[in-house]
């Protein structure tokens, strides 16, 4: 299990917890299981989550993101673990990836999403 540190250097955006629960985030497992996680925070390329699923380092995993109030359609990304840290006291990792997208402009509709959504939010909840 690596214990690495989060190396994104471009700009970061938390996800205050207040708004996590309009923010889904399942991950993709064989046979089509699903685990929700947290959003933590994420950048352009990158994104750290909460999960109770521990995924070794190097490992590609589905993500899927849905904003149901704001934006009707799933958005799929493909991750690339880059580590993966126990939770003290908890049963949860933290999970820190790499967005692997070969079209960028698809992250980049994904991502506008969900920086609209918060920017918009500031304070005012549903």
């Amino acid at each position: 299990m690596d214990t690495g540190k989060d190396r994104r250097e471009e700009v970061r955006y938390p996800i205050a917890s207040v708004y996590r629960k309009y923010i889904l985030c399942k991950l993709l497992g064989k046979g089509a299981t699903h685990t929700e996680t947290e959003i933590l925070d994420f950048s352009m390329h990158g994104i750290k989550i909460k999960s109770p699923v521990y995924a070794p380092q190097d490992s590609e995993i589905d993500c899927v993101i849905s904003l149901p109030k704001l934006y009707q359609k799933d958005m799929r990304a493909k991750l690339k673990v880059v580590y993966s840290t126990p939770v003290e006291n908890s049963r949860n990792f933290i999970l820190g990836a790499k967005i692997i997208d070969p079209d960028n402009n698809y992250i980049t509709r994904v991502y506008a999403k969900i920086i609209e959504f918060v920017a918009s939010r500031a304070g005012d909840i549903f």
